[in-house]
């Protein structure tokens, strides 16, 4: 009879400061819902690889901050990866598939390299840790809250970054290597909420 009264006590609360399980399990969903978005619409160029982490963090924003941490910086980076595989979509057809010889390769290696930081990701968020990717467009970003300084649409309108995406794309699409020595090499640190 005791060892069923201590098997239907509540595990502790995690320690303070710390994600609680079921976040660091979502945050894990997060990363990994992207490979789910890119299988479903591989057939039409792959480009879904931010469907995932989008609607996990429009379902989980306002409950768990953890989780609409790594689902943001999921999305960021998943859109990065899907405006990098259209823009070599793009190149292939405007080539009428001579280009194919280049970008079908670089799609290879974009892919891989994008697998390998998904489940690095979802490894380091299972853990409790707030993973950054080495390079991703910060497209979403934290909403400013009304008396934060967006007092119109115009105002919202200029903190978009425009020309500054543009350049990032097409400077990773030419020089990789280059983009991760400038922007950071990524990797992860400590959640503090």
């Amino acid at each position: 009879m005791e060892q069923n009264e201590a098997s239907s006590v509540p595990p502790p609360p995690p320690p303070s400061g710390a994600p609680a399980p079921e976040e660091r399990q979502w945050a894990m969903f997060a990363h990994l819902s992207a490979l789910l978005g890119g299988l479903l619409t591989s057939a039409i160029g792959g480009w879904g690889f931010f469907l995932g982490p989008l609607v996990i963090w429009l379902m989980k924003k306002d409950t768990m901050p953890f989780v609409a941490d790594q689902a943001k910086e999921a999305l960021n980076f998943n859109i990065t990866v899907s405006a990098i595989f259209v823009i070599l979509l793009i190149l292939t057809l405007f080539t009428l598939g001579l280009g194919a010889i280049l970008t079908l390769p670089a799609m290879l290696i974009v892919g891989i390299g994008a697998l390998i930081l998904i489940v690095m990701a979802a490894i380091k968020a299972n853990e409790g840790v707030a993973y950054r990717y080495p390079f991703a467009v910060r497209l979403v970003s934290k909403t400013p809250s009304p008396s934060a300084g967006a007092s119109s649409p115009a105002d919202a309108f200029r903190r978009i970054p425009g020309p500054r995406v543009a350049t990032w794309l097409a400077s990773a699409c030419a020089t990789p290597i280059i983009m991760s020595s400038r922007y950071g090499s990524g990797g992860s640190r400590r959640w503090k909420p």
